[in-house]
């Protein structure tokens, strides 16, 4: 982010701190996921991660307008895992399983349009998911395509696409699930939009 808002904007400097940015969201994804899947917090999450995206829109709406922040990205994700895993657990029959998640997906779907990575990064949490919950190498392969995806795009340089890649197979190569890294959980959430408004004011009064 000090890259984004502060760096000229030249070739090199750009694809640099692009191809290291665009690994960070992976991580916050495979983390999630993880946790998610061992803790099956499902509510908590979608209390923590809602709150957060609301807060951070309001603080850093004079920078980012209309377009969402990540934090809704990870909200859409978890809500609708959260509704899937709640059909199943009602008893729904098939046709009012297939009704309710197709409308509950076209919806979130449709608001991922807004969110940083779009429609890819969704479908690359719910990619994550789908081979934690199986262990189907076709989920994981599916996961890996979105997150080449939603960090390439035509005239990008394909690095980008290619280090969101590595870092999900990096990951995947540990067994961290369920573990709490350094201290307490508000701490990560809300350094996201202060760090921002924090760098975005600092450029106002720098510039």
């Amino acid at each position: 982010h000090v890259g984004e808002i502060f760096l000229p904007d030249t070739v090199a400097g750009f694809c640099l701190r692009s191809t290291i940015g665009r690994t960070v969201f992976p991580i916050f994804a495979f983390l999630l996921v993880r946790h998610l899947f061992s803790s099956g917090c499902y509510e908590k999450y979608l209390k923590r991660l809602g709150l957060f995206a609301l807060l951070s829109q309001i603080l850093l709406f004079p920078y980012i307008h209309f377009k969402l922040n990540i934090f809704f990205s990870l909200f859409l994700a978890v809500f609708l895992l959260f509704c899937f895993k709640r059909a199943r657990e009602r008893g729904f029959s098939f046709p009012q399983t297939c009704f309710a998640d197709t409308v509950v997906a076209s919806g979130c779907l449709f608001l991922s349009f807004f969110c940083p990575y779009e429609i890819y990064g969704l479908l690359f949490i719910l990619g994550l998911y789908s081979y934690e919950e199986t262990r189907q190498k076709r989920f994981f392969a599916f996961a890996l395509l979105c997150a080449f995806l939603m960090n390439w795009f035509p005239d990008a340089d394909i690095l980008w696409g290619i280090s969101s890649v590595l870092t999900v197979l990096f990951l995947n190569a540990f067994s961290w699930g369920g573990k709490r890294f350094l201290g307490k959980w508000f701490f990560f959430y809300a350094f996201y939009p202060f760090h921002l408004l924090f760098l975005y004011v600092l450029k106002d009064f720098w510039m």
